[in-house]
């Protein structure tokens, strides 16, 4: 898996909604931020100590 593959389809941004589109690189740096993942979707090696799995 990378980070391609937590892209949303593009029809979450195509069709009718109140019309607020999300910037999908922003939203998964956020995401991949807060789980201690690195910019690929890659646990960093501090989130992998903190989980025993170095």
């Amino acid at each position: 898996f990378s980070r391609k593959d937590d892209y949303l389809p593009e029809r979450f941004s195509r069709e009718a909604g109140d019309g607020t589109v999300v910037d999908q690189d922003k939203l998964l740096d956020i995401i991949y931020e807060i789980k201690g993942w690195d910019r690929n979707g890659i646990p960093t090696k501090e989130k992998l100590r903190e989980l025993g799995l170095e």
